[in-house]
């Protein structure tokens, strides 16, 4: 039941955090660390990734 909770909290957290990073207003008025940005996205579809094959080898 646990790794079911870590399959659908993983990719929910991650989004959240993503959303934060791309908001305009959190870098105060200095220049968006876009390498940063990118660097996460692309982390963010691998760890989807990772994590819906998880899902789907748990509910096979």
């Amino acid at each position: 039941m646990s790794i079911l909770a870590a399959c659908i909290a993983t990719p929910v957290s991650g989004l959240f955090i993503l959303l934060m990073l791309w908001r305009k207003d959190t870098t105060g008025g200095l220049r968006p660390p876009t390498a940063l940005r990118i660097c996460m996205t692309i982390c963010y579809v691998v760890c989807l990734f990772l994590t819906f094959s998880s899902f789907k080898q748990l509910i096979s």
